[in-house]
């Protein structure tokens, strides 16, 4: 599938590795040393993990969920982010040790003491996403939806 921003994507290649540039330059070696092939399919994935999320919107014609009809065309830096980042992290085959720790419910744990505070909550609100970046995941977490629409 050939990437097509607008389309299939949010972003496109070079607008990902000059986003990422200025905001996560720890990052950016990582995703300018991918193969470009492997950068658009994982842009793309990362675009239709966003689309999945019950994110609430009106009914309209066919395409992405963003830009949302308030935001007049543009899409909000957060959703490019978020999507840049979740396709570094997908690309690579990690996922963020927060992560890991939330989705078992650990919130904080110390080496001094050999002590670990667990937080239920916590296992509940992450253990269904299907994101692999923590921070990802949290730039987009404002728009989806708490609870479900009844049709």
């Amino acid at each position: 599938m050939i990437l097509v921003k607008g389309i299939n994507s949010y972003i496109t290649v070079e607008e990902a590795e000059e986003l990422l540039k200025l905001e996560k330059p720890e990052e950016a070696e990582k995703f300018r040393n991918l193969d470009t092939k492997v950068k658009e399919y994982n842009l793309i994935k990362a675009t239709s993990k966003i689309e999945s999320l019950n994110i609430p919107r009106e009914e309209r014609e066919e395409g992405l969920i963003f830009p949302l009809p308030y935001q007049k065309g543009v899409i909000p830096l957060e959703v490019k982010l978020c999507c840049i980042l979740e396709a570094l992290y997908m690309a690579t085959n990690q996922i963020t040790i927060e992560l890991e720790k939330f989705k078992s419910g650990i919130i904080a744990q110390s080496e001094k003491t050999a002590s670990v505070t667990f937080d239920i909550s916590m296992i509940n609100k992450y253990k269904d996403i299907p994101f692999v970046n923590l921070e990802a995941y949290k730039l987009i977490e404002n728009y989806v939806s708490k609870s479900y629409r009844i049709r």
